[in-house]
């Protein structure tokens, strides 16, 4: 006959002889719970276990009731296969590699059976986390555990820290009702998902006063470890929906309470610390370019000394004594697990802990309430300023909107945005740079991806957007299993040195297989980055943008001809940096020989400091007008010819801007610049960016060809209109797969 109370369930995997430890502690348990007539039945569930964890259980066999193997693959439905087989009324699970007080089976069981804890799942008092080891020997940490009716327990919490650990003991009742999750790749933790689970059904977490769990740390192995390496995240839940958050519990946060920027504004030290090392930064990399050594010292010295003591000054929460039943149960356990043997007087090797107040629950409901609901489309841009990305993110934009659809726009940066006006009324824009700029990167990406998967878009659209490549990497694997992901790319960065970088280089590779589309303006980054890296060219979207549909092509069209009879104005319109080769352009201007030829030049300066900007602007034959915000405040009927220097391009828009207006076009054989300036077609195109007299023989060939100008300038007007107009962008937009509909695999929604 069946007598059993409670079972006792060990799940394996790949722990070998750290077993014996384990199984140790819980024949301790048994046997105490034992004495108090409570019977207790112990299985153990290898779930495709390594050869030597099996080994182990098939010459220990007689310490159990019963041995199971499984191939999940997954702790959750290893558990839940346990919890079928069960004999007992309660159950309680123990990973194969960690250690329990002697009583907490017996004293978890006394807890449950009082009438109003019936229903409740309960959890050790402390956790005793061990196997570190720093210089100066092993390190402990103790880490208190909250209750439920804690003051500080905060429901809302769980969207960034597990309040409790995979010890739990509570009915078999409850845990048919509320099985574990198989966690699919991109989500881990199904113990932290059980937790959340529970908590949204209004099931109370209670901690058993006066008991441990004692947690090893290793350095592999484990599937929790495992998922905190590989960026795994939870599982979006009702939970975390706005009519939700704080039910239950003493929420501090008010649902849709707003960012208070006034509270920012005050002094908090280890936000200006954070803004101390931002603004030290880049003298720290050109520090560490020009001197290793000292760079490496000084680094050496803020990681072991400076860091630590600041950390430790701005700690609030002050260290109290062990109390001495932890310290008893500490030195009991020690029998059974050397390692956990301690004298306890270097007080130094035992850390304190408690889980902290998560940072991003704090701004995550009024977050959520910005973003709103049933958004179509999400944009990660960086910003939106004057510039060839922010005027291709523009145009995606507006085609949404006049399909009616609903996108949303965060910008990631915590910078201005001149360009804002240029979006339509109806576009939500969240400013999340500036809003969560105070926040650490990591403490910024979670709280971006809690909100894209709670209310999932159909598609999420990545232009340039540093802390969107960051999530595509680090989360992609969950995030496009609930929506689409879609980057654009241009074409790679070409550093001083030669060598490539940009988010093609630094990030595609890692994120690719995650990715539904890649679009890009040109087919020569599409043939470029296929041939080094071997992707698969279906996933590449060869989308041209449009040229403005409000440009009459006719007035275009006119007959070319010089506008002065002495002097050729060329016009230069561009950002006044070194990716704008503005050195090649001083070259132009300086040996051009020709005193008719004057150089009208547009664009503000990224480049302060930039010797060859200070002396072209010095030139008697340059005339400098400052920044522009839009191509059409440059009165283009005053000018002959567009010249155009560029060290990397995709295709940029200016030139189509500029075939429109009905000038002749002189460019470099950049990136996919050829694609649309064929030379002397529909354009004149110089081989070698480098190359100042290569421009230089062009500027002489319009002023000696006024014919073959017409003709160039008629065949180019020809490719922008048939081309680059806007029903093509708008035909091609929806022959994009997935860009309009949710994939079959995405999950569905928790809003409901």
């Amino acid at each position: 006959m069946n007598n059993f109370v409670i079972s006792l369930v060990i799940t394996a995997h790949n722990e070998g002889l750290l077993t014996h430890r384990t199984v140790n502690s819980a024949i301790s348990a048994i046997a105490y719970a034992k004495l108090n007539n409570v019977e207790v039945e112990l299985m153990a569930v290898l779930d495709n276990p390594s050869s030597a964890t099996k080994a182990y259980f098939n010459d220990n066999q007689d310490l159990f009731n019963c041995v199971y193997e499984v191939d999940f693959k997954d702790t959750g439905p290893a558990r839940n296969y346990a919890v079928k087989k069960a004999l007992g009324e309660y159950i309680a699970f123990l990973d194969a590699d960690d250690l329990i007080s002697q009583n907490w089976l017996l004293d978890s069981y006394k807890f449950i059976t009082q009438s109003q804890n019936a229903n409740s799942i309960l959890h050790p008092n402390y956790l005793l986390f061990f196997g570190m080891v720093e210089d100066t020997g092993p390190i402990f940490k103790l880490q208190e555990v909250i209750d439920c009716n804690h003051k500080e327990y905060n429901s809302l919490n769980l969207i960034e820290h597990n309040y409790w650990s995979a010890l739990c003991f509570t009915s078999k009742k409850n845990l048919l009702t509320h099985p574990y999750k198989t966690m699919t790749p991109g989500f881990g933790y199904e113990d932290w998902e059980f937790n959340i689970d529970t908590v949204a059904a209004g099931i109370k977490h209670h901690i058993v006063p006066g008991t441990i769990h004692f947690i090893r740390q290793k350095s592999g192995g484990s599937r929790s470890q495992a998922s905190s390496i590989m960026f795994t995240t939870i599982l979006p839940n009702c939970l975390f929906e706005l009519p939700n958050i704080g039910q239950g519990n003493g929420i501090k946060y008010n649902a849709v309470e707003p960012v208070n920027q006034e509270s920012l504004n005050k002094f908090n030290p280890t936000f200006a610390l954070r803004k101390i090392y931002r603004a030290l930064k880049p003298y720290l990399q050109v520090l560490k370019k020009k001197n290793i050594r000292l760079y490496r010292f000084l680094a050496t010295v803020a990681a072991e000394a400076i860091i630590p003591a600041v950390k430790s000054l701005l700690s609030k929460h002050k260290a109290k004594p062990i109390e001495p039943w932890i310290l008893a149960q500490w030195n009991s356990i020690s029998e059974f697990e050397p390692n956990l043997r301690h004298d306890f007087k270097n007080h130094r090797a035992i850390r304190t802990d408690w889980i902290k107040p998560s940072v991003i629950a704090k701004y995550y409901p009024s977050l959520l309430a910005d973003y709103g609901n049933e958004i179509s489309h999400v944009f990660l841009l960086p910003w939106l300023n004057p510039g060839g990305a922010d005027l291709v993110a523009i145009n995606y934009i507006n085609c949404l909107v006049e399909q009616n659809y609903s996108p949303v726009v965060i910008l990631t940066n915590n910078t201005e945005s001149t360009w804002l006006g240029k979006l339509p009324e109806s576009v939500k824009v969240i400013e999340f740079g500036k809003l969560y700029g105070h926040l650490n990167f990591e403490e910024q990406r979670n709280l971006l991806l809690r909100v894209l998967l709670q209310r999932p878009p159909q598609s999420i659209h990545n232009i340039n957007s540093y802390l969107g490549y960051e999530l595509f990497v680090k989360n992609g694997q969950a995030l496009y299993q609930y929506a689409n992901l879609f980057v654009s790319l241009f074409a790679p960065e070409i550093l001083p040195n030669g060598r490539m970088s940009g988010y093609a280089i630094e990030y595609l590779p890692d994120c690719f297989d995650y990715l539904t589309g890649i679009f890009t303006d040109n087919k020569t980054v599409i043939e470029m980055l296929t041939q080094i890296y071997g992707y698969e060219v279906e996933k590449f979207i060869l989308h041209y943008q449009p040229v403005n549909k409000n440009i009459d092509f006719k007035l275009a069209n006119q007959k070319w001809q010089v506008k002065s009879s002495s002097k050729l104005n060329i016009l230069w319109a561009s950002r006044l940096d070194f990716e704008k080769r503005v050195d090649v352009l001083l070259n132009i201007v300086k040996n051009c020989g020709n005193d008719n030829y004057v150089f009208h030049v547009w664009g503000k300066s990224v480049l302060n400091e930039d010797l060859a900007i200070q002396e072209l602007l010095e030139q008697s034959n340059v005339i400098y007008y400052g920044g522009f915000n839009s191509f059409a405040q440059i009165p283009v009927q005053n000018y002959d010819v567009f010249l155009y220097t560029s060290n990397w391009d995709g295709l940029p828009n200016i030139l189509l801007e500029v075939i429109a207006s009905g000038l002749p076009c002189i460019a470099p054989n950049v990136g996919g610049i050829k694609e649309l300036i064929i030379n002397n077609q529909t354009g004149f195109l110089v081989e070698n960016a480098n190359d100042y007299n290569g421009y230089l023989k062009c500027l002489k060939l319009i002023t000696e060809n006024p014919e073959l100008v017409n003709q160039v300038i008629i065949n180019a007007i020809g490719l922008v209109s048939d081309r680059h107009n806007y029903e093509n962008f708008i035909h091609k937009l929806y022959e994009t797969k997935n860009y309009f509909c949710k994939q079959e695999r995405v999950c569905q929604s928790v809003q409901d």
